[in-house]
C-alpha cells in the first residue's frame, strides 16, 4: 500500500483507511463504497477547483 517514495508508515495508512471509514461509515474493502467515495472526492474537486486542479485552490469554509 505505502510506496517506499512517500516514506509513510504502513500503520499510518492503515490508521488512515480506519478514520476515513469510521468517519464516512463506508468499509473500504467494499468496491461500491470505494466507488462512491472515489465520485465524492472527484465532484469535490470539480466543484472546488476552476480546473480540476486540485493543488491550484482550496475550498473556503
Amino acid at each position: 500500500m505505502a510506496d517506499a517514495h512517500t516514506l509513510v508508515d504502513r500503520q499510518t495508512v492503515m490508521y488512515r483507511i480506519r478514520k476515513v471509514e469510521a468517519l464516512t461509515s463506508r468499509d473500504l474493502a467494499d468496491t461500491n463504497s470505494l466507488s462512491e467515495l472515489w465520485l465524492a472526492v472527484r465532484a469535490a474537486e470539480l466543484l472546488y477547483t476552476r480546473d480540476g486542479d486540485w493543488s491550484e485552490s482550496k475550498p473556503t469554509p
